[in-house]
Order: structure tokens, then sequence, then C-alpha cells
């Protein structure tokens, strides 16, 4: 009997992810822009220092089911956009690893916010796993996770709520097209263990300009209904990242 519940666990689990990573299986057409940051994370502790690669690309996804599809098929895919995030860092004390995609479409009419349609995020570190997938294309929104905290779950959330990694192609945007926003934020999947929290936050593009590394760039100011503060300085011209900081305390300096 014990073997049985056991063969019935692991193929639960193995079935999740499956699941999880035929929404993550990579398309073989698709142009990248890639760029590399130098961090700082306040992991509990002491002060981390590790590089991140974001990725921004333009993929196919299956019109239904959202999932990317290897190629572009007429009358059965749609364009979509994606934003990656990687990290990995190792030390003495603790190692971890990131990987979170966002699939979004482009924003319609006067709405400059773009639209999520899901998000991923795969957590590792000091021998545990973890992952979340969010669909946005469903209402109200579902929300599957592992966590070797809470295990596995699922539980929908409201459907105005966008997630903090959507803030930063927001940022880009938002410069382009001023305007103030209050946005229903999620916590952030990729800085922490998945956390069932809605922050209410406000953006704004700054009157606040730097130069960085001989470029100018303009500060685009999200603010959470706790106090905290996300920053992300955006170059005037090319609109590309320069430095970011997390509403957790992380920061980012483009290098490449």
């Amino acid at each position: 009997m014990a073997d049985l519940q056991t063969t019935h666990i692991c193929g639960a689990i193995q079935a999740k992810w499956v699941a999880l990573f035929s929404f993550l299986i990579l398309p073989i057409f698709s142009t990248a822009s890639t760029s590399w940051f130098h961090a700082k994370s306040p992991i509990p502790g002491s002060m981390r220092e590790f590089s991140v690669e974001i990725r921004q690309d333009t993929v196919a996804l299956y019109k239904g089911s959202h999932r990317l599809a290897p190629s572009s098929q007429a009358g059965q895919t749609y364009f979509a956009e994606r934003f990656s995030l990687n990290a990995q860092y190792t030390g003495s004390d603790t190692n971890f690893s990131w990987n979170a995609v966002l699939i979004l479409r482009e924003a319609l009419g006067a709405n400059v916010v773009p639209e999520p349609v899901w998000t991923s995020v795969i957590r590792g570190g000091v021998g545990e796993n973890e992952w979340s997938l969010i669909k946005f294309f469903q209402s109200p929104l579902q929300v599957e996770f592992h966590s070797p905290i809470y295990g596995d779950g699922f539980h929908e959330l409201e459907s105005s709520a966008i997630p903090e990694e959507l803030l930063w192609p927001l940022a880009i945007r938002l410069l382009q097209h001023p305007q103030e926003l209050h946005l229903r934020v999620m916590a952030s999947q990729w800085e922490l263990p998945y956390v069932r929290r809605i922050y209410a936050v406000s953006a704004a593009v700054t009157n606040q300009h730097l130069r960085i590394d001989e470029v100018d760039a303009t500060l685009v100011r999200f603010e959470r209904d706790d106090g905290a503060v996300a920053e992300v300085w955006v170059s005037t011209q090319g609109f590309r990242y320069l430095r970011m900081k997390t509403f957790r305390g992380m920061w980012l300096e483009r290098i490449q």
C-alpha cells in the first residue's frame, strides 16, 4: 500500500511539473534582446552580489490554450512579448537560482499597461525547489504553486491584479506615454517564496534625471501602500533599463 501511495504522490508531482514545462517550451524562431545586470540583494545574513540576465523577445502562442508554439501558424497562433529574468548564486553558506517568465500582450488603445497572459517562476536553493504558474487569461485569474513550505496549492485572485515583474516593461511604456497610474500588484514571485498578497501601487514618471555611464536617464517610480518604493531608471533615448531597485531592496546595475 505504501509503494502505491508513494507512486501516486510522485506521479502527481511529475504531472504538475510537466504541465508547467508545457508552457515553457522554447520556440525555435524568436530573436531576443539580452541585457546583463550586476545585482546586490539583501538576502538574510548579508548582501549578496550576482548577475541577472534579462531577455525580451517575441513569441507565438496557441489561441485558446495560450501555450508557447514552436512556430507561427496562421489562424492558430498569435504573437506576444516574452520578458524573462534569470539569475544564479552560489556562496559558502547558501545557493539559489531564479527563472521568471512573463508573457504579455500589447496594451490596446489608451491603456498603457500591457495585458499579462501568464507568468511562471521557478526558484531553487539549498536543496529545495518551488514554482508558481499564474494564468491571467482566466477570470478570476488562477494561481498554481508548489512550495516546500506550503506544498502543492491552487487558488484564485482578483482579475485586476498584475505581477510585480510587469512593472519593469511598464516603466518604459510610462516614459513613452507619461501619466500617473494606480495599480493592484502581486508580491514578487522571484525574489521571495510564494506569498498570496496584493498591494496597491502608484506609478509615475518623475522629474528626476541622471547620467548613468554617460547616458541620460529618467526615473520611473513605483510606491506601494506599505511605503516600499521601487525605482526604474530608463534611458531617454533608446529606452533601455540602466538601473533598478526592487521593493525589497535589490539593486540592479546594467553592465551589458
